[in-house]
């Protein structure tokens, strides 16, 4: 994510961040001072150097801190996902496009002439594409890429995008953009050409990637085909 987009979501979640005298953001660990334990109103006097038994909890504890700290496979399969990059582009006011990256790439100069291409094909009037924003889960390189942290994040940026710009509409291009922000979370394949609402008024259309178009170019004239009407609302 750049460090402009970056500095907005931290801004819109809350989260203070400090900022030194040149203008450089630095994120300042904070730390919590562990809560003092109440003294024991009867202490049981012992020999000095004498250990001090540890507390042996009872099998049922033990059980219950086992299942706690271990997590379940199937919590682990569901709840992180890998580093991702996605590109971003605002066509106007009305239209939103997400199309995923390899994390720290550009798009490509193929990429961005068949982007040009769809946009004007739904009536993008401008004489260059527009510009490209980077998204990267999770903000922090290196930290825990949790999934409902990415969808969060996802539905933070949008809800800001429709209230604030008049997003209409939002084209998820490929599978990745598709599983973080379609409402359904209908399987990728079978949500290619629908139409979902989402929270706010704008509609969800789903399409091949950028990546899928070149690589099969066949899959151009279905996505023409599904986008066309955009043309009429602008």
């Amino acid at each position: 994510m750049t460090g402009s987009l970056r500095d907005w979501y931290l801004d819109t979640l809350g989260i203070v961040q400090y900022r030194p005298r040149d203008g450089d953001a630095e994120e300042i660990p904070f730390h919590v001072e562990p809560e003092a334990k109440p003294e024991t109103p009867h202490a049981i006097a012992r020999e000095p150097n004498e250990p001090v038994p540890e507390a042996v909890p009872d099998v049922e504890e033990r059980e219950t801190v086992t299942a706690a700290s271990t997590p379940s496979e199937e919590t682990r399969n569901t709840d992180f996902i890998e580093p991702f990059r996605l590109a971003c582009w605002q066509s106007g006011d009305d239209t939103l496009l997400f199309n995923p990256l390899p994390c720290g790439a550009e798009p490509t100069a193929d990429e961005i002439a068949l982007l040009y291409n769809l946009l004007r094909a739904v009536g993008h009037r401008d004489d260059t594409a527009p510009e490209v924003e980077t998204i990267d889960w999770p903000l922090t390189p290196g930290a825990p890429a949790d999934l409902g942290g990415a969808r969060s994040m996802l539905s933070v940026f949008l809800d800001a995008r429709i209230r604030q710009r008049g997003v209409l509409w939002v084209l998820l291009m490929g599978e990745l953009p598709t599983s973080l922000v379609l409402p359904s979370g209908q399987d990728y394949g079978a949500s290619l050409g629908l139409t979902e609402e989402l929270a706010g008024g704008a509609k969800a259309i789903v399409i091949p990637s950028l990546q899928e178009m070149l690589q099969d170019p066949s899959r151009k004239r279905d996505t023409w085909r599904v986008i066309a009407h955009l043309a009429a609302s602008r």
